[in-house]
């Protein structure tokens, strides 16, 4: 059986709040920027180090910018999951991501694409899942989430998959979590 959107959207708040503190703030992306520097052996002022937490900073601020409603610099978990059900909403109602969310999926996408070629490999969606603590297997849900099988996830694969992970899509959602890797 298939994992709720609502679900779905609390699992990722839970795995994004990196330092345990019930909000989501930017050290929770700095510190993912951090592992995958370590990881690849970037030094701090390495180019791609610096361009993945710009990345990260843009997304961070867009994200901040539009599900902060008290506006005190971090997201709770309520405006996480109101953002995210009248995102929902937008997208039932429009049929596809509104244009300014698509400015959000954008700074997804550029986090994601650590080397910026344009698309996202199983080793850049990889290295995300272990930068966000996630145990579960990157390579069976990268191969369930490319459909079109071709080893790349490009920009209008990660709008179809948000929105999928948004919406209740039945047979037709993906077999696994976009942002976790979980099994659907």
């Amino acid at each position: 059986m298939a994992t709720s959107p609502v679900r779905r959207r609390q699992a990722l708040f839970l795995t994004l709040d990196q330092n345990g503190t019930g909000s989501l703030d930017w050290e929770d992306f700095a510190r993912a920027a951090e592992v995958i520097r370590e990881e690849r052996g970037w030094s701090p002022d390495h180019a791609m180090h610096q361009g993945l937490v710009h990345a990260m900073r843009e997304f961070w601020d867009e994200l901040l910018a539009r599900v902060d409603t008290d506006k005190n610099g971090r997201i709770s978990a309520t405006e996480w999951m109101q953002f995210h059900g009248s995102m929902a909403e937008e997208v039932r109602e429009l049929g596809r991501v509104p244009l300014w969310g698509l400015g959000l999926l954008q700074g997804i996408h550029a986090v994601l694409d650590i080397d910026g070629d344009g698309t996202i490999t199983p080793d850049e969606y990889a290295l995300w899942l272990r930068a966000i603590g996630s145990s579960h297997d990157a390579a069976a849900a990268f191969e369930a989430l490319d459909a079109d099988g071709d080893g790349l996830l490009g920009f209008d694969e990660i709008e179809a998959l948000y929105r999928a992970w948004l919406l209740d899509e039945g047979d037709a959602a993906p077999k696994a979590d976009l942002f976790t890797g979980a099994p659907a």
